[in-house]
């Protein structure tokens, strides 16, 4: 850069050591300057949408990125950015074009796929979530969130063996409270009370705070006694 003060690719190299560094501002200032001398080159705009989707400036992601795809309408990269800054901001429909297009250009992203199934549960759409968060635990069967949500998409689909596998699976990888609570409540709805009871005293015992497990713990307490008389 101090060598040739115009050179766009300095400032835009610059940005992307400050950005892997976690200097989100400094990365945005270098890459701002990179687009005053190359307004034209895509790289630097979706560099700098991404930063500031990083950063949790949506708007400016929101803007800087669809700006990139006026201009250029066949540019591949920077879908899954938008994508998360439009759920951010709440618009759903708009985010499940992008994740598709993101999903389109690599069919091997796990994590597009599985956002894809989270967003279409929102919507109530299970059978396409399923779908999607099946792809997800195929690409990626270490990852505890794609279990999580396809075993809350085939829970939502009343299929409770199905979604107990899952949520199994998730305990397994991670065996935080919250994957507890919910393999207890798929175990409820198949029957197995003193299964589930087990499952909430765990999570209730890790998250002490948590009033909501200690609630459920009681109400199936008193179920499994009134049951017993």
């Amino acid at each position: 850069v101090a060598l040739n003060p115009q050179f766009w690719e300095a400032y835009n190299n610059l940005g992307l050591l400050l950005h892997d560094s976690g200097k989100l501002d400094d990365a945005i200032s270098a890459y701002r300057e990179a687009k005053r001398l190359a307004p034209g080159e895509a790289s630097v705009r979706n560099n700098l949408g991404n930063a500031f989707c990083d950063k949790g400036d949506y708007d400016s992601a929101i803007a800087e990125l669809r700006e990139l795809y006026r201009m250029i309408p066949g540019w591949e990269r920077g879908h899954s950015c938008l994508a998360k800054a439009l759920l951010a901001k709440g618009e759903i429909q708009p985010a499940i074009g992008e994740l598709r297009l993101a999903i389109q250009q690599n069919p091997a992203g796990a994590a597009e796929h599985r956002v894809l199934g989270q967003t279409l549960l929102i919507l109530h759409q299970e059978e396409e979530a399923v779908r999607e968060l099946r792809t997800a635990v195929e690409l990626d069967p270490d990852s505890p969130l794609a279990h999580h949500f396809l075993g809350t998409a085939l829970f939502e689909a009343q299929n409770f063996p199905a979604a107990e596998t899952e949520f199994r699976q998730a305990v397994r990888l991670q065996p935080s409270a919250s994957n507890h609570y919910y393999l207890a409540a798929c175990l409820m709805n198949l029957g197995r009370y003193d299964e589930a009871l087990a499952e909430l005293d765990t999570a209730a015992r890790m998250e002490p705070s948590q009033s909501l497990y200690r609630a459920r713990k009681e109400e199936l307490e008193k179920l499994i006694k009134a049951g017993n008389r």
